[in-house]
């Protein structure tokens, strides 16, 4: 399961595909609504977590939401993880939360990286979901951070509504 993203006649061949998988594509999806919620429209930040089609079809919001990632990445290492009670060990076999247990759902940079290609390289912007869950605003994102942690402009973006 996971999500697919498609670059409709993609300029490069690093723009054609990027895939990420249910556990990787949740704080992505986070990443989108918090980075790009004055770009899409609510409707599209929702339909971004489910499978139908949904994404941007025109290449400067594609372009604007690259820069932003780039931006982003810029302040942050080491990726982006959702904070949830389902937690994995360092072989990511599923395990109750503890102190050398993580969250399983997070992405590194360079997973990122790949996001910020195909939306820099591509003309229009296809997402295809193959069974991943949508977000919910009772989740939140964390990251580690170079200034400031996304968590409290996520609890922003997100107050007053159940999910996206």
């Amino acid at each position: 399961m996971g999500m697919d993203v498609y670059g409709r006649n993609p300029s490069s061949e690093e723009g054609e595909y990027f895939r990420a998988n249910i556990w990787s594509w949740r704080p992505i999806h986070m990443l989108i609504v918090e980075l790009c919620s004055d770009l899409l429209n609510e409707e599209m930040l929702h339909s971004l977590g489910f499978n139908d089609g949904a994404g941007p079809e025109s290449q400067e919001i594609c372009t604007e939401m690259a820069n932003r990632f780039d931006h982003w990445l810029e302040h942050h290492v080491d990726g982006a993880a959702m904070e949830s009670e389902i937690h994995v060990d360092e072989n990511n076999r599923f395990v109750d939360p503890g102190p050398s247990t993580k969250t399983a759902y997070e992405t590194d940079d360079e997973h990122l990286k790949e996001l910020v290609a195909v939306l820099k390289s591509t003309r229009k912007k296809e997402v295809v979901c193959t069974g991943a869950e949508h977000v919910t605003a009772s989740q939140s994102l964390t990251s580690r951070s170079r200034s400031t942690s996304p968590t409290e402009r996520w609890s922003t973006l997100v107050e007053g509504r159940t999910e996206l």
